[in-house]
């Protein structure tokens, strides 16, 4: 969540492949800062299957900044949550991250 949703990517980023099977990110916004911007190769995206969630209401972090970070992955889905801020999402997106849970630990 957050600059922790940043920690996970840069994690995913530079971990070997096989260390993580998914990872569900919410409110992280793409890195400002260039020396953490360089973790992320554009010529090869990470390559986790993500799933990265933003509120279309969060001012602290647009979705547009989250969508930036998830451009940076290979397998992301994107979910807006209408009504949204800069929070954990309100239940009735639960089934829907749950699938993506179910989905990957089942690839």
């Amino acid at each position: 969540f957050s600059q922790g949703g940043v920690m996970g990517a840069l994690l995913a980023a530079t971990m070997p492949p096989q260390t993580f099977k998914f990872a569900v990110l919410m409110a992280a916004n793409d890195p400002l800062d260039p020396s953490v911007q360089a973790v992320f190769d554009p010529a090869s995206p990470v390559p986790l299957r993500t799933m990265f969630i933003a509120g279309d209401a969060d001012e602290l972090v647009p979705p547009p900044a989250t969508k930036a970070l998830a451009d940076r992955f290979r397998d992301a889905r994107f979910l807006v949550v209408d009504g949204g801020g800069h929070g954990v999402p309100p239940n009735s997106h639960l089934k829907t991250i749950a699938a993506f849970v179910t989905e990957a630990c089942s690839a």
